[in-house]
């Protein structure tokens, strides 16, 4: 599977997509009784992506750049060869990043989840 984000190509091992509902819950006194009222806005699509890189330097690193997208409120390019994961050309924000470095140099294995805009 070829997936690209930030124009970064991935080594992926794993993508998993999820949904949840954006929701809204306040406290309410009805008819004498305690009430936990709930309302649902929306959803809200996350991918998130288990992936790996070798050999390349932490100046040049994905990771790295992901990292730096992480909480700044700039939307990237994210496609995959997978019709399942993603419309074509659709616009993201990186949410968070995991970073597991490994034993050998240069070897990094990684989570990144992102969300459609």
């Amino acid at each position: 599977m070829t997936v690209v984000l930030n124009g970064y190509t991935l080594n992926v091992s794993d993508i998993t997509p999820s949904v949840e509902a954006v929701i809204v819950e306040w406290d309410t006194w009805e008819s004498s009784a305690y009430k936990r009222k709930t309302r649902i806005l929306g959803s809200v699509t996350k991918v998130t992506i288990h992936g790996w890189e070798k050999g390349v330097a932490w100046s040049d690193s994905a990771v790295k750049n992901f990292m730096t997208l992480a909480g700044s409120d700039s939307a990237v390019n994210f496609n995959s060869d997978s019709a399942l994961y993603v419309e074509a050309g659709a616009n993201v924000k990186v949410l968070s990043v995991e970073c597991l470095p490994g034993g050998i140099p240069n070897k990094r294995d990684y989570t990144v989840t992102i969300r459609y805009v």
